[in-house]
């Protein structure tokens, strides 16, 4: 009902005067909603997020995993693993945001995911400033651009544990029937 009165912005993007945070909402057309009178940076930030929320097809991921919830809603260890799900894709959605605009947006960024943050409980959309603000604006003002200095060596770390793994070090059959003949 809140986004019943949302204009059309162009795109995916829809403006709504009643939503406190911008979300995604939509299973086959995932559409952006946000609020009116959004600055220019603080636009771009927060589409840039959700729009690599809709990338990553993240909506269809948090149905599979509300309808797990709603099955198991009486395990804990699903409510723990709803909870951690939720942070790192908002995590993952925020460092895509900073690879993708730069270190220069650290600050802009962090203010927007101040400006929205939300205290729920059980999220029911693609929100975001939803999950853990705190927590998400130390992992962007900490966040550094990946190295692939640091990417070589695990590579090289990768491939040396599995040459030693899949090298098969057994003897020979006929060595063990000589030595137990003599």
């Amino acid at each position: 009902r809140s986004v019943a009165a949302a204009v059309w912005a162009g795109g995916e993007v829809w403006e709504c005067d009643g939503i406190p945070t911008p979300f995604v909402l939509g299973i086959h057309r995932p559409r952006i909603y946000i609020p009116f009178g959004l600055d220019a940076h603080g636009r771009t930030y927060i589409l840039a997020h959700e729009r690599f929320h809709i990338r990553r097809r993240d909506h269809w991921a948090k149905l599979l995993c509300l309808l797990i919830l709603a099955v198991y809603w009486w395990n804990p260890a699903v409510w723990l693993a709803w909870t951690l799900f939720c942070r790192d894709m908002e995590m993952r959605c925020d460092e895509a945001v900073l690879t993708e605009l730069g270190d220069q947006a650290k600050a802009g960024y962090s203010e927007s995911l101040l400006a929205f943050a939300l205290d729920r409980r059980v999220p029911t959309a693609l929100a975001f400033g939803e999950h853990d603000a705190g927590r998400r604006v130390k992992n962007v003002l900490n966040w550094k651009r990946e190295r692939p200095r640091m990417a070589v060596l695990a590579l090289m770390l990768v491939a040396t544990v599995a040459t030693v793994c899949c090298n098969n070090g057994t003897a020979q059959p006929d060595s063990w029937v000589r030595l137990e003949s003599r």
